[in-house]
């Protein structure tokens, strides 16, 4: 169920309307905070973006299965911290930040992300899909 708000805000001296939209379940979920949830190294505000499937990605981190080529046309990316090593003799990591890619599927997403809601994920204004693609996103939950 989604929240449409809008309210005046003044900026610059001038007038301006600002229209929030929520997903209600998205509040609910978010308002349960747990620190041992969210200090995790991957857990930050980037957004999930919706992609498109290319042939490089090969493994979702969150069920750790394989993508299949043939029926993957969309992933959803989320920007997170990759520790890649230590540096030598210290406690201190060798650590950057780089794109992770998961399958359009809510357990997947909840195994690493258990805060995350389908309203979360965002979509490029550029990225043209015809109507195979808005049927395969309905069938997942996503509504463009």
């Amino acid at each position: 169920m989604l929240r449409v708000s809008s309210f005046r805000r003044w900026i610059d001296g001038q007038s301006h309307e600002v229209v929030t939209i929520s997903c209600l379940l998205h509040v609910f979920v978010v308002s349960s905070y747990d620190s041992r949830i969210h200090r995790k190294l991957y857990q930050n505000d980037s957004q999930f973006r919706l992609r498109r499937y290319n042939r490089r990605i090969k493994k979702c981190p969150g069920c750790r299965k394989l993508f299949d080529i043939v029926t993957t046309k969309f992933v959803v990316a989320h920007r997170e911290t990759y520790v890649y090593g230590r540096v030598k003799s210290t406690k201190q990591l060798l650590k950057s930040e780089r794109d992770f890619f998961y399958h359009i599927d809510l357990d997947c997403l909840r195994h690493r992300h258990p805060y995350f809601h389908m309203c979360d994920i965002v979509m490029d204004s550029s990225a043209k899909l015809d109507s195979d693609d808005l049927e395969y996103l309905l069938s997942h939950g996503i509504f463009v």
